[in-house]
Order: C-alpha cells, then sequence, then structure tokens
C-alpha cells in the first residue's frame, strides 16, 4: 500500500512540475510577445497565411497555447492530440507546410507516426520538428535519423519558434 502512495505522489509531483512549465511558457509568451517583435501586423501575417502548420501534441493545454500562438501569427493550424487519430490524418489530409510533434510519440525504435508520414509520398518532404519536455540525446538521435529535421526544447521563447518556423517553411530551401 505505502508502495502505491508513493508512487500516486511521485505522478503527481511529475505531472505538477509539467504545468508549472506550461503555465511559465504561457506567462513568457504573454510578456515578450510584443517586446520582441513576435506580434505581426495584418500586412505582415499575410505572408504567413499561406503557411499551414500540424502540431502532433497530446497535452491540450500546450496544443492550445500553441494554436493560439501561431493563429495570431497568421499561420493556418491544425492540432492533433490523440495519436491513434494521427495516422488517419496523414492519409485524408494533404500535407502541412510544417510538422511539430512531441518527443513522447518518438520513443519506439520505428515510431508509426513518422512511419505513416513516409509511407505518403506527399507527405515524405514535410519538415518535422520534435517538441521536446525533457532532454535525452538517444531520443535525439533516434528521431533524427528517423526523419526528424530539427527540435526545440520547451519552454522556449515565442520569437524562437517563429525563427523556427520561418527557417524551415522558407520556400528558397
Amino acid at each position: 500500500m505505502q508502495t502505491w502512495r508513493l508512487q500516486a505522489k511521485t505522478k503527481a509531483k511529475t505531472y505538477l512540475d509539467r504545468l508549472q512549465i506550461q503555465r511559465s511558457y504561457f506567462e513568457v509568451f504573454m510578456l515578450h510577445a510584443h517586446q520582441d517583435g513576435s506580434c505581426r501586423d495584418a500586412a505582415e501575417q499575410s505572408s504567413a497565411t499561406s503557411k499551414k502548420i500540424l502540431i502532433f501534441e497530446p497535452d491540450e493545454y500546450l496544443a492550445s497555447l500553441l494554436h493560439m500562438l501561431l493563429v495570431r501569427e497568421g499561420f493556418s493550424i491544425q492540432a492533433i492530440t490523440a495519436l491513434e487519430n494521427a495516422r488517419g490524418h496523414i492519409l485524408a489530409k494533404p500535407a502541412p507546410d510544417l510538422i511539430f510533434i512531441t518527443n513522447r510519440w518518438l520513443v519506439d525504435d520505428r515510431p508509426i507516426i513518422l512511419q505513416a508520414i513516409e509511407d505518403e509520398a506527399r507527405w515524405q518532404t514535410v519538415p518535422i520538428v520534435m517538441l521536446m519536455d525533457y532532454f535525452n540525446i538517444d531520443v535525439v538521435e533516434n528521431a533524427m535519423s528517423n526523419g526528424v529535421n530539427d527540435y526545440l526544447m520547451q519552454p522556449f521563447q515565442p520569437g524562437d519558434l517563429l525563427d523556427l518556423i520561418q527557417r524551415h517553411t522558407n520556400n528558397d530551401q
């Protein structure tokens, strides 16, 4: 019984720590969004409007924060929060300009989501950025060897996120 309580407390603390990181990210976004020039006016947003970003993230809170930030910047956003819906989305929908995917969905040797992207010809050239809530070199190396192009550690500055998007969606590459 004591072991169960200890495990429950550990899980609760891990969950609370994760929520605190996400709240910190949101506070940083709200504080710096206008200061670092990441919030563009309507004329600047029109260039980003055609860019479609797909977010594979099971944490609905983080997915909604990313959605809010990126829609505000003029991007078209689709978020998938359930792994079981990811493959169907890949098969049925047109390819986006960029994919963000959580590192938690990439811990297998050959993650099914990356395999689905590789199997679908129109998705094969889409840049993939892994969102990491903890750093693990083995996960990074495995993801990069399976088609991930870049990664971003959480929490991150909104300006860094927008720079990364610009770098990977620049049509002159």
